[in-house]
């Protein structure tokens, strides 16, 4: 089964749409938590500075070559870089407001759901494509009618599941205050390997640019994980016990 690509306003719609999923599903988050709206703000900026700034250090020196490139340098950016940014903005706005509760699982939930519909929007556009393949059930066609790999839909369709799996998580209080770092680990796995079926710039035959950031998206994840969870264990740890009566005193 085939799907051919469409242009430019399925795009500019799916990444907005993106946008506005993440905001509201967080608005919802934020309005029974109390979180100060800084924080979104600050994500969002940390996340579109971390995009732009990714994709000119690891990628576009690499595009010399392209005749595009002065265009890919105002419209390139990076989802691995939006990712590291955004933690970033959240922190230093957490900072900013001297909130200290963590956020993380609202924007795991919020920023799953607005990639893949942003996602869906790359499909449309025929960006961020598949490498090309044979004709198969799974293929879709580019715009010069050849058969590639739905990069754009798996990566959809793993975002999507990783949210579904982290609502159902929270539901259920499993590892609370860890989800936005898992995903970190998640995705970045999945780019690691993933990456091998996207078309994409290689530093060398075998690691691409794109690679390097996961790599470093994972070790960045499973670092938070372990300093949340230090965290926790202290807290806990330095809870006054409860005292328990002495029953013998009273004898």
């Amino acid at each position: 089964m085939t799907f051919p690509l469409s242009g430019q306003p399925w795009y500019t719609a799916a990444m907005l749409a993106g946008l506005v999923v993440s905001a509201v599903i967080w608005s919802r988050l934020r309005s029974t938590r109390g979180i100060p709206p800084l924080v979104f703000i600050g994500g969002l900026i940390g996340a579109v500075v971390g995009a732009k700034l990714v994709f000119l250090l690891v990628d576009w020196p690499l595009r010399w070559q392209h005749p595009q490139v002065w265009r890919d340098a105002l419209v390139g950016r990076s989802v691995l870089g939006g990712l590291l940014g955004g933690y970033i903005g959240v922190e230093w706005a957490k900072r900013a407001e001297d909130y200290r509760a963590p956020t993380g699982d609202g924007f795991a939930v919020a920023v799953a759901f607005g990639l893949a519909v942003g996602r869906l929007g790359c499909f449309l556009h025929g960006c961020c494509q598949g490498v090309a393949c044979g004709p198969a059930w799974y293929a879709v066609l580019d715009a010069s009618g050849t058969f590639r790999w739905p990069a754009a839909l798996v990566e959809a369709a793993f975002n999507l599941a990783f949210a579904g799996v982290t609502m159902i998580a929270l539901r259920r209080r499993w590892l609370p205050g860890q989800w936005f770092h898992l995903y970190l680990v998640a995705y970045g796995v999945f780019r690691l390997v993933h990456e091998a079926w996207r078309e994409t710039t290689w530093w060398t035959p075998w690691l691409s640019a794109y690679q390097f950031v996961a790599v470093c998206v994972v070790v960045f994840g499973v670092w938070r994980f372990a300093v949340r969870r230090r965290a926790s264990e202290d807290l806990v740890h330095s809870a006054p016990r409860p005292q328990i009566a002495d029953d013998s005193a009273r004898s």
